[in-house]
């Protein structure tokens, strides 16, 4: 068996100067941490870190839906994935004897991003990855923190949107109850193959600070990151999230760049809020999961039968049963929680 040598470990050292703006006539144009990204992962591959070797795009099948929905079937990553954690709450303690990304192989790391001398995130590959690019983004690696959102975690999640120039970059968070499968604080992220419904879709605003997504079978919660100023955006999703925590609402959460709804031809950052029923285990019978990737319109499959039969109705069906009862109860309160918010700042 050919021996694996482990890829040199590398820092990703950065300023605020690194991150980038977007408008729609750029795109093409990869900047510096893009490519050393990409580098990296395929020399992962190449060097057979990875379990499988992912689909490539000619395994995607567009369902030529209202909505955008592309299916992929991906047997390698249910047989060759690490089996799923089941959780009982959003808010599970960590216990450090079972798996979490200390215990990786040192080939496993493709970059530490460090910011002002201090290590931001770790990027990991994803050895069981669902496209070419799959990686996980794990804030404060060495903290050892639970699979539970926190506003250093977010902020690392908008800073590598915005040290990328690439806008078909998708980040992506389960929570804990909500198909998260490791209790380490990560997020996936991957370059994204197919266009994103949700790039340009027409977003209501519900208050100042939040927009609603409700033309679409899983509604959500929307926040806006303009320019490379991301503390506020960052300050604003964390009033929903702390929310949702103290309620045990499961949640994931979808990060992609996208039209600005004010209508600029800047690219801006769009954080999708997902808040969802909880899962707690195997559904006898279930066709797809519906995790973050199909919440956001990619919907992976193990099945050839499945692959061939799934239609756009049976998708959006499935993902409006676990979202929308919870968005309609929610909604209201969420707005009076941001209108309160906006007054006691004005004082």
């Amino acid at each position: 068996m050919e021996k694996i040598e482990p890829v040199p470990d590398f820092e990703w050292i950065f300023s605020d100067s690194d991150l980038c703006s977007l408008r729609a006539e750029d795109e093409g144009v990869l900047s510096d941490f893009d490519e050393s990204l990409m580098e990296r992962w395929h020399k992962s591959l190449s060097k057979n870190v990875l379990r499988f070797r992912p689909p490539g795009s000619h395994a995607w099948k567009n369902l030529g839906s209202q909505y955008g929905f592309y299916v992929m079937l991906n047997p390698g990553r249910m047989m060759n994935r690490r089996t799923p954690k089941i959780f009982q709450t959003t808010k599970d303690p960590l216990d450090p004897n079972e798996f979490n990304f200390n215990k990786i192989k040192s080939d496993e790391v493709l970059m530490t991003l460090v910011y002002r001398k201090a290590e931001k995130a770790t990027i990991l590959v994803n050895l069981s990855p669902f496209v070419i690019s799959s990686s996980l983004l794990v804030p404060s690696l060495p903290k050892l923190l639970p699979q539970v959102l926190n506003e250093e975690a977010i902020d690392a999640a908008l800073t590598v949107l915005h040290l990328s120039r690439a806008p078909n970059l998708r980040i992506a968070y389960n929570s804990m109850c909500a198909y998260a499968s490791v209790n380490h604080l990560h997020f996936h992220m991957f370059y994204d193959d197919m266009p994103s419904y949700l790039g340009n879709v027409v977003l209501k605003r519900l208050t100042n600070d939040c927009y609603v997504l409700e033309e679409y079978p899983a509604p959500a919660f929307v926040f806006i990151s303009e320019g490379t100023q991301i503390q506020s955006t960052v300050q604003y999703i964390m009033v929903l999230v702390r929310w949702l925590l103290e309620n045990d609402i499961a949640h994931n959460v979808f990060i992609t760049r996208g039209s600005n709804p004010n209508g600029s031809d800047e690219l801006v950052g769009r954080c999708y809020v997902w808040a969802r029923e909880s899962y707690f285990g195997s559904k006898e019978g279930a066709r797809f999961f519906p995790a973050v990737l199909e919440l956001a319109g990619r919907i992976i499959v193990y099945e050839e039968s499945v692959f061939q039969s799934i239609t756009e109705e049976e998708i959006a069906a499935r993902l409006a049963e676990v979202v929308s009862p919870i968005f309609g109860r929610i909604r209201d309160h969420i707005a009076s929680v941001f209108e309160k918010l906006q007054v006691s700042s004005q004082r």
